[in-house]
This record gives structure tokens, sequence and C-alpha cells, in this order.
């Protein structure tokens, strides 16, 4: 950089503050766009409706203490430790593919539609045939539409749900509450397992209780034939065996069904669903001010600009003097319209 080159830093705050006074009302007329945009788009959001609710999950420790004295009489040991699941773990529950899922398949009346049944996933999207594709786009749409905030010091979740429908909003946070309130997790298949596997360990026990049955019916007198004692031995301890197992299968089935009540998860409900008394604000002065805010920015920027380079263009430096012709010799080319090839001799033919 030579002498005669202006640099950044000669330029002082008294003639950047001059520049922008004269351009003041340029300023003035960007920022008042920018805020009639920014009203232009509040103007374009669709109106919604929030319903919100908070809760806060509790344990159940002394329903616990007693149902483990219960099973203590019947010889079931339970693990007295019982914590309630997080409000981390609900705030993900409420916004989860196993809760949205079949609330998205669910019916809903609306009555801003009529008095009818309408599904929720028909509401949400526009295809028409009934798919699992679909299905699942309703829930990804629904996700969107719920949002969750955990108050770590109180242990609080609060849950909104923003719909388009006030009536939709309130009967999706109401479910999605109940749905909360009787989730029950790992202990509902543990006892749906168990509950298999002793159906199948009771056939299987009956089975051979017949077996044995048949065979002392057919051989009333054993007498000394080692073939009749040792099938009899065999058949004996296939039944002592399936008696052996029946009998941990159910008391592993007792003690799933006794876990399953004591860790059902309870909420304690600080704020029903309230009914939106209204659509929800679309932050208009947000967007009016954002405006302002971008147009004034971009209007200063190119006021600063225009001065820099009226200010380079007139400086008479060597390499600016240049650069500024070059520019304008790039610059017409590009903006002078071409003629087609041979276009010139036109003018000068003979008719």
């Amino acid at each position: 950089m030579t002498e005669d080159t202006p640099a950044v830093g000669d330029v002082s705050i008294f003639v950047l503050g001059t520049i922008l006074l004269r351009q003041r009302w340029r300023i003035a007329r960007w920022i008042v766009i920018g805020a009639m945009l920014g009203t232009l788009f509040v103007a374009f959001l669709p109106r919604e409706y929030v319903s919100t609710a908070s809760f806060a999950p509790r344990g159940t420790g002394q329903e616990g203490s007693g149902l483990g004295s219960l099973a203590g009489q019947f010889g079931v040991r339970l693990e007295t430790s019982n914590q309630a699941l997080s409000p981390e773990f609900y705030a993900r529950l409420l916004t989860s593919h196993l809760l949205l899922m079949p609330i998205a398949r669910d019916t809903f009346i609306v009555p801003e539609f009529g008095l009818r049944g309408v599904a929720l996933v028909d509401l949400l999207t526009k295809q028409a045939e009934p798919s699992p594709e679909r299905m699942e786009e309703g829930a990804a749409l629904l996700k969107g539409m719920v949002s969750t905030t955990v108050i770590n010091t109180e242990g609080v979740v609060n849950v909104a749900v923003r719909t388009p429908w006030p009536s939709l909003s309130h009967a999706i946070a109401s479910r999605l509450l109940g749905a909360a309130d009787s989730y029950k997790g790992q202990s509902v298949e543990e006892r749906v397992f168990l509950e298999g596997r002793l159906e199948k360990a009771t056939d299987a026990l009956r089975a051979a209780e017949k077996q044995l049955a048949q065979f002392l019916s057919a051989n009333r007198s054993l007498g000394n034939s080692p073939e009749l004692i040792i099938e009899h031995d065999r058949i004996q301890r296939k039944l002592d065996l399936q008696q052996s197992l029946y009998v941990s299968l159910i008391q592993a089935y007792e003690e799933a069904r006794l876990r399953e009540i004591r860790d059902t998860p309870v909420i304690t409900i600080f704020e029903p669903p309230l009914y939106p008394d209204g659509p929800d604000a679309r932050g208009l002065w947000k967007y009016v001010l954002m405006g302002s805010l971008v147009g004034g920015i971009l209007s200063v920027l190119t006021v600063l600009g225009s001065a820099a380079a009226s200010r380079m263009r007139s400086d008479e430096g060597a390499e600016a003097q240049e650069f500024f012709a070059t520019l304008d010799d790039v610059r017409v080319p590009l903006l002078k319209p071409s003629r087609p090839q041979g276009a010139e001799h036109i003018g000068d033919s003979g008719p």
C-alpha cells in the first residue's frame, strides 16, 4: 500500500457521523421498509392456540412398602428401593414415538369441524389412503406441536400443545397427561412375557401328570420289572421338573405383577390442561423490531460502502485510479447489450 492509498484508520468518527447524518432519511426509509416487511411476515403466520399444563412425578414409596409386606407373606421378596422417574424422563416421554403414535391414530371431536369424530392423522396430513408412512408423518407433525420444559429446581414438567384449533390443543394435552400418568414401562413387558411362559408351563405340567396317571393305570403293580421301574422313575422326574419350573414361574409372575403396580409412575398435576381463550401471540413487535434492525444495518452498510467507494474514486492515488479505470472497463461490456455478429454491417448495406 502506497502513501496515496487511503486506509480505514484514516476515517475519523466525525467523518462517519457526517456521512450518516447526511443520509439519515435514506437510513430511516430502510428502517421503515424493514418494519413493514416484519409486519407483513407476521400477517401471513397462521393463528395457533396453545394449551398448557404442568405436573411433577412423585414416588410411590408407601405403596411399595405395603406391597412388600404383603408379598413377604407369600414368600416373595421384593426390592425396597423405589425411585420415581425423573422429570427429564417425562419430558422426553411426552415427545416420544411411544406416546405420540397412539394419539396420532386416535379420533378427536373438533367442534370447528362439527360435532363428529375426526382422526388426528386426517387433520395433520393431506394423504387420503392410510399407510404406515402416513402414520409416521402424522406422529412427526404431532411431535412438532408438543413442547416441554423442565424446572429442575422444583422438579416440574411444563408441557404446551400448539395447534390451529383450540379444542384440539386442549384434547391432545389432556391425553398426553393421561398417557404419562398410566405409563408403566418395562414391568408390563415382563409381566406379559411371564404370562406366556406360565401358560406353557401349566400345559406341560398337566401333560406330565396325565402321562404319569396313564402309566399307573396301565401298570398297577410294578413288581420286579426293571423296565417298568425305570419308565416310572423317568416319568416321575419329568413331572418333578415341570412342577419345579411351574413353581418358579408362578413366583416370578406374582412378583412381576406386584412390581408393575409398585412401579406404576404417578404424577402430581399442578396445572391441568387449560382451554385456550384466544390465539397465541405471534410476536408482532419482535418481528417488527427485527425487521427494523436488519433494515437499519443494511442501510448503514450501504451508505458507508458508497461513501468509501466515492472517497477512493476521488483520491488522486495511482493505484486507486488504475483500479477504478479497470473496473469501468470490465463493467461497461457487461452492462452494454451485445449485438449479433455482423449486425454492425446491416445499417451500411444498400437497398
